[in-house]
């Protein structure tokens, strides 16, 4: 009963009460010791270098070293987890990027933090379902300011691309079977939508979108 093997981590935040938090949700799992705290970026490295651990548990922000840095250098020897009260998908991904195996949210509780723990040591993904949904919107937002289209209806793009044709409103509504005033509405809201003055330029527009 006494074989478990406990992972030892590294935890690195600057304030003593989410480090007590912590501690505290994790005690409950027998196969993880919490071998060592830091309450900056700077004793977080320090206690990398005179200590081994199989993962570290980094804040993003603490003073003397960001998380970002310490994730940067810790990353290469033991798998690290960022810990983040952020809503910036940019901050999250800038993680990622450093070297982060996961991001959790601060307010996650401890058999969260548990089970990624243990996937990150095993070099297996691990997504939290809030941290997942800032980068989908954050995606979505970078897609839609790319695509100026891409807030149309099915109906706004049909008139679209016949506007693009260079038809008449008069032609679009008897291609469409509806009637002029119909048309006229979409036409208006495909500008407003698309911030373009008027439909030569709405036409020009489409014709560079889609000239890729």
């Amino acid at each position: 009963m006494n074989d478990i093997k406990k992972i030892r981590l590294l935890i690195a935040d600057d304030h003593p009460l989410v480090r007590t938090g912590i501690r505290n949700a994790l005690s409950v799992f027998p196969d993880i010791e919490l071998t060592a705290e830091a309450e900056n970026g700077a004793q977080a490295l320090l206690l990398a270098e005179e200590n081994t651990f199989d993962a570290a548990l980094i804040d993003l922000f603490m003073p003397e070293v960001d998380g970002f840095s310490v994730i940067e250098k810790l990353s290469l020897a033991i798998p690290c987890v960022a810990l983040t009260s952020s809503q910036i998908p940019e901050e999250i991904l800038r993680a990622a990027q450093c070297g982060a195996k996961c991001v959790l949210m601060k307010n996650v509780g401890g058999e969260t933090i548990a089970k990624a723990i243990r996937a990150v040591i095993k070099n297996e993904p691990f997504y939290e379902e809030t941290v997942t949904d800032l980068i989908m919107k954050s995606k979505l937002l970078e897609k839609t300011k790319s695509d100026p289209f891409a807030g149309l209806t099915s109906r706004e793009t049909e008139v679209l691309r016949l506007v693009a044709k260079g038809f008449s409103n008069d032609e679009i509504a008897e291609r469409l079977f509806v009637c002029r005033k119909t048309v006229k509405f979409h036409v208006s809201n495909i500008l407003a939508k698309t911030g373009v003055p008027d439909r030569i330029k709405l036409a020009v527009l489409f014709h560079n979108s889609h000239s890729q």
